[in-house]
Formats: C-alpha cells, structure tokens, sequence
C-alpha cells in the first residue's frame, strides 16, 4: 500500500515538474540507458509454517496475538468504545461477536469499564487434535488493571490484590497466514497457577 502510494506521489511530481518546463523550455527526450527505481522491499508480513515453528516461536506468535487483543481493547474503551464485535485484528468474527454478547450481558447497563488485563504465564498444551493451522495455550492473566464505573462515574471496582485468571486460549492461523488469531477461550482452574507466579 504505501509503494502505491508512493507511486502515486511520484506521477503527481512527474506532471507538477513536466507542467514548469514546460513554461519556455524545449523538451527533453529521456535517455534510452534511464534507470527505474528499485521497489522498496515487500511489505508484506511473514507467513507463518506452524508446523516449522519451534515451541518458543508458537508461543511468541500466541502471545503477541493475545496482547494484541488486549491493546485493541484498551485503546477502544479509552476511546470511549464498548463494541468488542469490531476488534478482529487478532480475533475470528465468532470470537469477537460472542465476546461482545459475554461483555455486555456482564456490566449493567451504564456501566463502563477502562483498561485491560495483562498476561502474566503462558504455556503450550500437548493435545493431539490440533493440526498445521491451529495452537492453544493455557494462560494466566491479571486483571488488576481493569477499573469498573457505574453510570454515575463512581469507581465500583473490587479491590483485589490477586486477581487472576486461567484458562485455555485456541488460536488459528489467519486466512493470508501472517498471524494467529484468537478463535476460543475457556476458563480452567486445573494445575494453571504456577503460570501465575
């Protein structure tokens, strides 16, 4: 996108430049030996192989996913936003849609919520069904950031110095396979707390 626009600033200066000398001046005939500019590099984001990716590279691409979501969501509920259907950078449609209908059947009506939580562990899982475009992970997360207001702008969030979550994040890799994007979540309770120190 920005080589195409590039281009397109480059023809606009061609026409701006041609137009003044043109004013008096005899044209020029370009040289046959002229050379084009180089292209800059692609741009385009890496693929991903799953499949080739060491278990340190699976769980970085998860996690970078995941903090991704949880920036979206950050940066949406300072900006006053409160429809989570609308984050799916690193999230399937489904994912989003249901998480909307799961936030907002939570928070009473008039109720806002600021900030969002932060991973603190995270591990891959060893189950078999998941084949070259799927990962899943369990998590534990902090939700000692999320602050809660009713619809009067008093603060009702619960102080709770230990407030964490685990569970089970399934990713799938993205239709173009440049990243992983969140397709479930669950919470689990089983063996997780050690992620959480």
């Amino acid at each position: 996108m920005r080589w195409r626009a590039l281009a397109t600033v480059g023809v606009m200066a061609a026409i701006a430049v041609s137009a003044i000398g043109c004013a008096g001046e005899d044209a020029t005939v370009p040289s046959e030996t002229m050379e084009l500019p180089t292209p800059p590099p692609s741009e385009m984001p890496e693929v991903l192989d799953l499949e080739a990716m060491s278990d340190e590279e699976l769980l970085a691409e998860a996690r970078r996913s995941y903090q991704g979501f949880f920036d979206d969501i950050e940066e949406m509920r300072e900006a006053g936003g409160s429809d989570y259907t609308s984050l799916t950078e690193w999230t399937q449609p489904e994912f989003a849609s249901a998480y909307n209908e799961s936030m907002n059947s939570a928070l009473p009506d008039g109720y806002s919520v600021y900030g969002s939580q932060e991973i603190l562990g995270m591990e891959l899982t060893n189950d078999e069904f998941l084949g070259g475009e799927e990962v899943l992970v369990n998590v534990c997360v902090s939700n000692n950031s999320i602050q809660i207001f009713d619809a009067s702008g008093k603060d009702t969030t619960k102080e709770n110095p230990n407030s964490t979550a685990t569970g089970e994040v399934q990713f799938q890799l993205s239709d173009d396979k440049t990243r992983l994007l969140i397709w479930s979540e669950r919470d689990s309770h089983e063996g997780l707390e050690a992620l959480c120190d």
